[in-house]
C-alpha cells in the first residue's frame, strides 16, 4: 500500500474507529470485541521483551542493534485489575550485584515475572579477554525478588551463543518456560544469517530437556524484536533485517506464526522502511497482539516509490486464521520505542519516536488500548531529555524508569508510577554515584504479581573500575 492511498491527516492522527488494513493484513475489520482472547489480557506468563538497543536523545536508528528496541521487564500475569493505590515509592537497600560467570560481564538485562512469584533475569554474557573471536551468550539467573532483600542469587546458566553486542528478545511462556530470540554466534554459519527463535527453555536448566527451534531468515545485519507463545502451541517471531533492492539498502521487518511442528501459518513476508523498525507482543491462548513500527509505504521494492522512516504505529492481532491490522499513532520522526503491556481489559502501548527532526527527542508516550473504546489520545511520560526509557506492568496500571543525566558524572535513574487510568500516582529516583551508568545497555524493570514492588536494573562501573549489572528495589506505600 503506497502513501498516496490513505487519508493521511494531521501528524499523530488516531484512527478511534473501524482500523484501516494494511499491506499484509488478512481479515476484514469487524466489530472489535476484543483484543485477545475473551479478556484481553495476557494468557502466557509475560509479554515479550526484546532487542533492538536503546532510546538515546538524536539517534535515528541505524544499525541492527541501535536506534531504540523495545522496553523490557513485563508479565501478563499483572495485568489483573488490581485495586492498587502507589503512592510512594520507598527505596530497599542494599544495591545488589548479581554475579555474573567468571570471565564473562553481563550486557543488555531483561527481567521476566515468572508464574510462581519468583523472577528470571537473563542477560548477554560478554567474554572479558580472548586471543580472537568469542562468542557472547545469553546466561539465565532463576532468583526471588519479592522476599528479603538483597536475594540469594545462584550461578548464571548458559542458555544460547549469541552474536556480539546484537541484543536479544525473550518472553515467559505457558507452563514456565522461556523463549529466546537472538542472531547466533558465528554469524553466517550457517550461510545466510538465520535468526535463531528457541522455544520451550527451562529457566532451571536451560540446555536441557531437548529445545524446538525456529530458524528466521536474515540478512546478516538483524536484530531479534519479539518472540512469545501462545497457550494453544503456536509460536510468534519477529526481527529487524536488513534488505537490499533495486532503490538500495532498506531495513525489512518480518514477523510469523507457526505451530509445534515447525508448520508456518503466517509466511515472513518483510515490510520495509529507510530505518530500524521496532515491535513488542503479548501472546494469549489462541492468538497475538504485535504492535510495530511501519512506513506509511512499507512495500519493499516498490518501484519508484522508496520506503520513508517507520513513523506509524501499528497494533496486530494474529492467529492461525490471519492477521487483521490497524493504525494507532502517526508520528513525524522514525519509532525507536514500541512496548506493549497487558491489563485485565486491553494493553498499554508505550512508544517513543527518534527526534530525528527535531532538536531536542520527544518523552515516551503512551496510550490505553482498550477493546471497545480504541486507542486513548496519547500522554507524556517521561523527560523531554531522557535516555533510556523502560515500562513494565504494574496492577492495571504500569510504571516507567529513565535515565536523566543532568549529571554526567553522576546519572540519574528516575521513577514513575501510573494508575489504571494513566494518572501518575508516585515519583522517585536516585542517583548511580560510582556505578557509571553504561548508556548503551537497556535498563530493566519489573513490578511484582500484587503491583506493590518494583526491581530497576542497570548496568554501571563499580568501584574497580569493572561493569556490573546493580538491582535496586522500590516498595510502594499503599495508602490505608
Amino acid at each position: 500500500m503506497r502513501n498516496r492511498d490513505l487519508p493521511w491527516g494531521a501528524p499523530r492522527r488516531l484512527f478511534a474507529v473501524c482500523p484501516l488494513l494494511l499491506a499484509g493484513a488478512l481479515a476484514a475489520c469487524g466489530a472489535r470485541s476484543n483484543l485477545l482472547d475473551a479478556s484481553g489480557a495476557s494468557t502466557s506468563g509475560a509479554g515479550a521483551q526484546g532487542g533492538g538497543g536503546v532510546s538515546t536523545v538524536g539517534q535515528g536508528g541505524a544499525g541492527a542493534q541501535g536506534g531504540g528496541g523495545v522496553g523490557q521487564g513485563g508479565s501478563g500475569a499483572q495485568g489483573g485489575g488490581l485495586p492498587m493505590v502507589c503512592s510512594q515509592l520507598v527505596e530497599v537497600g542494599p544495591i545488589a550485584q548479581p554475579a555474573s560467570s567468571p570471565g564473562f560481564a553481563f550486557r543488555d538485562p531483561l527481567l521476566l515475572s515468572r508464574a510462581e512469584g519468583g523472577a528470571l533475569l537473563l542477560a548477554r554474557s560478554i567474554p572479558l579477554e580472548s586471543p580472537g573471536p568469542a562468542p557472547s551468550r545469553v546466561d539465565a539467573v532463576p532468583f526471588a525478588p519479592w522476599g528479603a532483600w538483597p536475594p540469594v542469587f545462584p550461578a548464571p546458566k548458559f542458555a544460547h551463543p549469541v552474536t556480539n553486542p546484537v541484543a536479544f528478545a525473550a518472553s515467559m511462556e505457558p507452563g514456565g518456560t522461556f523463549a529466546l530470540g537472538v542472531a547466533p554466534f558465528p554469524m553466517n554459519a550457517p550461510p545466510g544469517c538465520p535468526l535463531d527463535t528457541v522455544y520451550g527453555i527451562s529457566p532451571d536448566a536451560p540446555q536441557w530437556p531437548n529445545l524446538f527451534m525456529f530458524p528466521l531468515e536474515g540478512g546478516c545485519d538483524d536484530a531479534p524484536l519479539a518472540v512469545a507463545s501462545a497457550a494453544d502451541k503456536l509460536h510468534f517471531a519477529a526481527a529487524d533485517i536488513a534488505e537490499s533492492f533495486a532503490g538500495g539498502p532498506q531495513r525489512g521487518l518480518i514477523f510469523t506464526v507457526f505451530d509445534d511442528g515447525g508448520k508456518v501459518l503466517i509466511p515472513p513476508e518483510p515490510l520495509c522502511a529507510s530505518t530500524p523498525h521496532v515491535g513488542d507482543v503479548i501472546a494469549g491462548k489462541q492468538n497475538f497482539l504485535f504492535a510495530h513500527s511501519q512506513a506509511p509505504n512499507g512495500v519493499c521494492n516498490a518501484p519508484g516509490d522508496l520506503p520513508g522512516p517507520a513513523s506509524l504505529v501499528v497494533l496486530r492481532r494474529l492467529s492461525a486464521k490471519g492477521s487483521k491490522a490497524g493504525i494507532v499513532y502517526q508520528g513525524t520522526d522514525d519509532l525507536v520505542l514500541t512496548r506493549l503491556l497487558p491489563r485485565s481489559e486491553g494493553a498499554w502501548l508505550i512508544l517513543r519516536e527518534s527526534g530525528a527532526s527535531a532538536v531536542v527527542q520527544g518523552p515516551a508516550l503512551a496510550m490505553r488500548i482498550s477493546a471497545d473504546d480504541g486507542p486513548s489520545e496519547p500522554f507524556a511520560i517521561s523527560l523531554p531529555s531522557a535516555q533510556q526509557v523502560v515500562a513494565a506492568p504494574l496492577g492495571d496500571g504500569f510504571a516507567v524508569a529513565e535515565v536523566d543525566a543532568i549529571d554526567p558524572s553522576a546519572p540519574s535513574i528516575l521513577l514513575r508510577v501510573y494508575s489504571a487510568e494513566g494518572k501518575l500516582q508516585a515519583q522517585g529516583g536516585f542517583s548511580t554515584n560510582g556505578a557509571w551508568l553504561m548508556h548503551q545497555n537497556r535498563l530493566a524493570l519489573l513490578g511484582s504479581p500484587d503491583g506493590r514492588q518494583l526491581v530497576v536494573g542497570w548496568i554501571g562501573q563499580a568501584s574497580d573500575l569493572s561493569s556490573s549489572l546493580f538491582l535496586h528495589r522500590f516498595d510502594c506505600v499503599i495508602p490505608e
